[in-house]
Parts: structure tokens; C-alpha cells; sequence
């Protein structure tokens, strides 16, 4: 049995049982309270106002009263006359003993009842009428034993109010059953679209279709409010699957990329080892140099695999923050005194000129010392400037530490500028592939630690590349937190 049945069943049957139960109730209380309500009752008989015409007639000549009689009789009464309280006339002597019976037993109730003065009235007792009036000394009586008229006050209840009542009752139920029929459906209907609609909803979502939201246009809140949290549902699992998809998608490039990216040094290592193997390298300084070519092949793949490894516990948000109070300008100050020596040896200068002391943030220094360095090495690779210059600021505005890190290259290409921080990203595969270090990683691990900082960065072309950092005064200050993006 679906739900439409059983709400149709159910409102069917508390109607219907409420129904039967008031009129059950109702019968009862009329049949208990009947002998109170109507008591016992005589139908009047028809001929009474012509009986009252032939007694007003009465004349005190006993030679009358047998005309009296006979017109009485034809009416279907009886005269009995009395005088003082005694019979003088009396029509029912010659009636059948038992109605004779049935009518003298009247008179002994009639004793005690005062009748008027030369005014008919109309009495009424256990299946007899009496029509009397008084002249004088004399009673007048005219007697009539109804008995087929005679009806009690339960038959009046029973005929004239409970069997009206109950087959009112009765249509009464079969009209409001129907109209229960009409509006449980109307009911039934406007309940199931919406779990119809959530059905083939759940339907698509194991379908793997997550596309097409429940659409409910309905005024009930409660199925507007499930309605809603389904969608809500299909949108958290869209973006988890669309989410899988793209750490599927990194994985494949992850692999690709350090395919790639071992794949030359890996190479030249092999042939300067075969060239010693073979004694291609004959003399010691020869011999020396492959193995110096080599070592440093080595010492790059080391590098590679490094940062690889940080990139999966990226991934995994294993990286730790241990945010200090630190002053950046001099923390810019320390970074670029350590690297000194490598820069001039690679013919680089700097212009630090724009480095403010007392900028303070809540930064962990060796993640912060890593996005100098990948700022560093990502100018070195991809500026192509003849003689690189890198100038570096760092200021305080409105509660927010300031950090721009330009180069004197070519800078990106404008349609490319959205795209560096991405992970992989070299924008130019031909000069990634001369460039053997290139591992497309080194911004995009700017970009991660900036945002774990909360904090933001991007990127622009002025006279070469210049990447903005912002960072937060004061930001999560909790020592060791796990800070992911």
C-alpha cells in the first residue's frame, strides 16, 4: 500500500468512525431521554368539533338524549349522562361487554376532573377519548375508545425524529466520505510531486547525473526546506566529484611532471657515467669534469624530488604553520644577505631600497623563506633579461603588510598572467624543455603558502614580472596549526 492509499484509508476511516460514533450517541441520548422528551400521546380524533356541536345541544329531557345518543353514535361515541356524580344515561349498555368494560373504567379517572360550564373539552387517556361538558347538575360525556389511534410517545421519536435522523446521518456520511475522497487526493498529490521529484532526483544522483537540481514550486516550507537541503546535497557531491576529478587530474600531472622533469638530468647523468664507463674521458681533468656534470645532475634531481615532496604534503594538508611575530622588512632584509654570495656568482643584482623596517605579521619564517626562494629561482629561469635585476618592497597600509617581488624581464604574456600559479604551469614548454629545472611548481607553491597565511597574491606585468603579496597584521596565531587552502 503506497502513501496516497494509506492517507485516503486513513481520513476515510476517522470520518467514517467519528460519523457512526455521533450517531450512535445521538440515538442513544434520544432513545434514553424519549419517555422524558414526548411523553405518550392520543391522536385527536377527527370527528371531535362535530361531537362538541351535538353536546352543546343538551337539553336536561331524558326524552332527548336517546336522539343525542343515536347522533353520537354515528360519530362513533357513546353518551353517558350523570347527575351529581351519578349515572343517569348511559349509551354503552348496549355496546359488547368488553368495550362496555372499556369504557365504564374511564369514567372513575374522569371523577376528579373539573369540567366547564356549557364549554366542550376534550380529554384524552389510555386509548379513549372523552368529549364533555357540564349543564347544571349534569355531566355530559361522549366516549370513544380509539385504540387503533392510540400511539405511544417512542413510535412519534422513533418516526418522526430517529429514522429522519439517521438517514440523514447516513447521507450526511456518504457526502462528507466523498468529499475526503476529493481532498486526500488533492492532498495525496501536492504531498508526492515533491518526493516524486526527489525520487528521480536520487534516481539521477545514482545515475551519476548531478546536473539537474529538484525543482519544487510549492508554498509548504517543510517540502521547500527538503527540497533545498537535497540540492544542497547534489552540490556538495558535484563539487567532491568535481574536486576528485581535479586531484585525479593533479596526480596524472604529478606523475607526467616528474616524468618530464627526471627525464633530462636523468639522461645526461647516464651518458657522462657511460662516457667515463667507456673511456671517453681519458685524461683526470677530463674524468673530473664528467664526474662534477654528473654530481650536479644529482644534486638537481634531489632538488626536484624535494619539492615534489613538499607538493604531496601540500596536497595532503600535512604543512604545518608555526606563525611567529615577525618583522618582515627585515625578515626580506636576512633572506636576500644568506643568497648574496649565489646571486653575484650568477650576475644578479638587487634593489632592496624600498624595504621597510617594523611591517609586523604573523608568518612561520621557513615557509615565508621558501616563497622568496621560488620567487628567486622563477626569476632566474623564465626572465631572460641580460643582466637580472630584482627589486623588492616591503611597506605597512591600513593594518596589512605589503610585499612586491618584481624581476627586469620579458614578463608574461597577458592572457597567460592568470594562469603562473597554477600547479605545472610553464607557459612556454619550449623553453621549459632548455631549461632543465623547470618543474612548473615554484608559484604554485607561492600561491599555497600566501593563502595558508591568509593572505592573497597575483601577479603583473611592469617592465617584467611583479608578484603582490598581502598579508594579514595579525592572522591565526596559533602555534603548529595545519593551515590549508
Amino acid at each position: 500500500m503506497n502513501l496516497k492509499q494509506k492517507i485516503l484509508l486513513t481520513i476515510s476511516l476517522m470520518i467514517f468512525g467519528s460519523l457512526i460514533l455521533m450517531l450512535t450517541v445521538g440515538g442513544s441520548v434520544i432513545r434514553a431521554f424519549s419517555n422524558q422528551i414526548l411523553p405518550s400521546q392520543q391522536m385527536i380524533d377527527s370527528n371531535v368539533l362535530s361531537v362538541e356541536k351535538v353536546l352543546n345541544q343538551f337539553r336536561p329531557d331524558p326524552w332527548s338524549w336517546s336522539e343525542m345518543g343515536t347522533s353520537l353514535q354515528e360519530l362513533g361515541y357513546a353518551l353517558v349522562v350523570s347527575e351529581n356524580g351519578q349515572v343517569v344515561y348511559d349509551a354503552t349498555a348496549s355496546e359488547e361487554s368488553d368495550s362496555q368494560a372499556g369504557r365504564l373504567e374511564v369514567l372513575p379517572l374522569l371523577q376528579g376532573f373539573e369540567w366547564k360550564e356549557h364549554e366542550a373539552q376534550v380529554y384524552t387517556t389510555q386509548g379513549v377519548t372523552v368529549v364533555g361538558v357540564k349543564s347544571g347538575p349534569y355531566t355530559v360525556l361522549a366516549i370513544l375508545h380509539n385504540s387503533g389511534q392510540w400511539i405511544e410517545g417512542r413510535q412519534i421519536l422513533m418516526e418522526g425524529i430517529f429514522f429522519p435522523f439517521l438517514i440523514f446521518g447516513l447521507i450526511s456520511i456518504g457526502l462528507i466520505l466523498l468529499a475526503a475522497q476529493i481532498f486526500t487526493h488533492y492532498l495525496a498529490k501536492r504531498i508526492m510531486k515533491p518526493i516524486n521529484a526527489l525520487e528521480e532526483g536520487a534516481r539521477r544522483i545514482s545515475h551519476g547525473d548531478l546536473s539537474l537540481p529538484v525543482e519544487y514550486d510549492g508554498r509548504e516550507t517543510e517540502f521547500a526546506t527538503v527540497c533545498n537541503a537535497f540540492n544542497q546535497m547534489q552540490t556538495h557531491l558535484k563539487e567532491e566529484q568535481e574536486k576528485n576529478a581535479a586531484f585525479e587530474r593533479t596526480r596524472t600531472d604529478m606523475i607526467r611532471g616528474i616524468s618530464h622533469d627526471l627525464r633530462t638530468p636523468l639522461t645526461s647523468m647516464k651518458g657522462y657515467i657511460k662516457g667515463l664507463m667507456d673511456g671517453v674521458a681519458r685524461t683526470p681533468e677530463r674524468q673530473e669534469q664528467y664526474l662534477s656534470i654528473a654530481y650536479r645532475k644529482a644534486c638537481d634531481m634531489d632538488v626536484l624530488l624535494q619539492k615534489f615532496f613538499y607538493f604531496s604534503k601540500m596536497e595532503t594538508g600535512k604543512l604545518p604553520l608555526r606563525l611567529e611575530w615577525t618583522d618582515m622588512g627585515a625578515f626580506v632584509l636576512r633572506f636576500f644577505q644568506r643568497v648574496d654570495e649565489e646571486l653575484k656568482q650568477k650576475r644578479i643584482t638587487t634593489d632592496l631600497w624600498a624595504v621597510q623596517d617594523g611591517c609586523m605579521a604573523w608568518v612561520d619564517e621557513e615557509q615565508m623563506y621558501r616563497v622568496l626562494t621560488n620567487l628567486t629561482e622563477n626569476a632566474l629561469k623564465y626572465a631572460e633579461a641580460q643582466g637580472l635585476k630584482l627589486t623588492v618592497a616591503v611597506w605597512q597600509e591600513e593594518q596589512r603588510v605589503h610585499l612586491t617581488f618584481a624581476d627586469n624581464g620579458k614578463g608574461v604574456e597577458p592572457e597567460k598572467l592568470t594562469h603562473i600559479f597554477e600547479q605545472f604551469w610553464r607557459g612556454d614548454e619550449a623553453r621549459s624543455s632548455r631549461n632543465e629545472k623547470g618543474s612548473g611548481l615554484g608559484l604554485y607553491i607561492v600561491k599555497y603558502i600566501v593563502e595558508a597565511h591568509q593572505g592573497l597574491v597575483w601577479a603583473e606585468n611592469d617592465r617584467g614580472l611583479k608578484v603582490h603579496i598581502v598579508l594579514q597584521e595579525r592572522g591565526n596565531s596559533d602555534e603548529g596549526t595545519d593551515s590549508r587552502r
